[in-house]
């Protein structure tokens, strides 16, 4: 995706969305917003993940969000919902977290994890060894039960070490390895355990939707080039993408 300093109007026919700000002119007070990533806790340098696992995470700098602030639909998302908020979760766990919400709600996968934190240990060799029937009764299909089982190995075995030192085509590339972890789910850990800023999950039913109502993207090449417009922010893009969804 290109950084080109240019205007995106909205697609013809469609007006400013409900609940979204419409600006003649990007609101230049907006570029003191962190986009970048402001992480939850911007003291933490890293984060230790079961297993003997360190796994660094980056701190970035607060940087002007000039591709979204260029565009008035985004521009008005970015000035509703503010600075872009993202608590990064350990790298074992994210991927646990991200595997338990494939296909189903934010609100569901929540409740599954609680029950599963509540029986077996969040470690990889806990949930290495743990009998799938006792995954199952925390709401796990049986695939998703044996993919866990499957990502704990792989990570007690060292395939979480390094990932931080990768560049983003690379950490996918190793863990789709593991069965269970497609893009998507690799795709998430990226956003939420890395804080890496230019993620566009194509794939992300949320993002999917947001996209169709607010710009009358329908296809998966017009989402691709959608998320052109956000270079290098696309993170930050998917991120107000799913705020849009939350709110009333």
């Amino acid at each position: 995706m290109s950084g080109e300093r240019q205007r995106f109007p909205a697609p013809d026919g469609l007006d400013t969305p409900p609940g979204v700000v419409k600006k003649k002119k990007p609101n230049r007070s907006l570029r003191c917003m962190a986009v970048g990533y402001r992480l939850a806790r911007p003291g933490v340098k890293s984060v230790r993940a079961g297993a003997g696992l360190d796994c660094p995470l980056p701190v970035p700098e607060i940087m002007a969000p000039e591709p979204l602030l260029r565009c008035p639909i985004m521009s008005g998302l970015v000035e509703r919902h503010g600075p872009v908020r993202i608590t990064p979760r350990p790298p074992f766990r994210s991927l646990v977290h991200a595997i338990v919400s494939q296909q189903i709600s934010g609100k569901a996968a929540d409740s599954i994890l609680t029950r599963l934190r509540s029986q077996v240990p969040m470690t990889p060799a806990a949930l290495a060894k743990a009998d799938l029937r006792r995954l199952r009764r925390v709401g796990l299909s049986r695939a998703k039960a044996t993919y866990v089982r499957e990502l704990s190995r792989f990570a007690s075995a060292g395939g979480l070490r390094g990932l931080a030192r990768l560049d983003d085509a690379a950490i996918v590339e190793r863990l789709i390895t593991v069965k269970g972890v497609g893009v998507w789910t690799a795709e998430m850990f990226l956003i939420f355990s890395l804080a890496r800023p230019d993620v566009w999950p194509v794939d992300d039913g949320g993002v999917q939707r947001a996209a169709r109502k607010l710009y009358g993207t329908r296809t998966p090449k017009g989402l691709a080039r959608l998320g052109d417009r956000f270079r290098p922010h696309r993170s930050a893009a998917a991120w107000y993408f799913w705020r849009y969804l939350d709110q009333p």
